[in-house]
């Protein structure tokens, strides 16, 4: 039997990890089965099932790739510079313009976080999920910045995220123009 490579694994299991993305952005965990999964991907639960064993271990698997292939470059694309709380939330915020990262990425981050509520591991991977964004947002504040600043931009940034994923009301730009009017008080005529 010729051996697999490993790129053709790795091709596989993002086949499986876009495919259940699209399905959560969709219809939502709960809503969405593994029958929903198998036949976005076109593999067969076989196939599926030798990646991730459940639900839940694709859920996982989708939030840590968020972590590796959309937070962290969106962090390390402003780090190396030192922005002021209102510039970092603009610069972070217009990071997220691609539509197709906004009606996919984002629902299933909020998701997560709502789940957090009620599963002790989803809890968890949030908390790993905020605390990696809080770590990157201290790389890039001026030093002496008081921790709470990076937690405001936190709470900002997830307020994008269910404005943009549920409202669909809001763009980077705005928040972006909308961070920088707040930091610059306006002058009475």
């Amino acid at each position: 039997m010729p051996k697999v490579s490993q790129e053709h694994l790795e091709r596989r299991r993002l086949q499986i990890l876009d495919a259940a993305t699209d399905c959560f952005a969709r219809r939502g965990f709960h809503a969405t089965s593994m029958q929903d999964i198998f036949h976005e991907s076109g593999l067969s639960a076989g196939a599926v099932y030798r990646y991730f064993p459940s639900k839940n271990s694709l859920i996982k698997a989708i939030a840590e790739n968020m972590m590796n292939e959309v937070l962290t470059p969106a962090i390390n694309a402003v780090s190396g510079q030192r922005l002021d709380p209102a510039d970092a939330l603009a610069a972070i915020a217009v990071l997220f313009e691609p539509s197709d990262l906004r009606a996919r990425i984002l629902p299933v981050t909020v998701q997560v976080w709502a789940e957090s509520f009620r599963d002790p591991d989803m809890a968890d991977l949030a908390r790993d999920l905020v605390d990696h964004i809080l770590n990157g947002l201290a790389q890039i504040l001026p030093a002496g910045t008081p921790p709470e600043a990076a937690r405001l931009i936190m709470a900002a940034l997830q307020g994008f995220a269910i404005q943009s994923g549920v409202l669909d009301d809001v763009t980077p730009e705005m928040v972006a123009a909308a961070s920088r009017a707040f930091a610059t008080p306006q002058r009475e005529g």
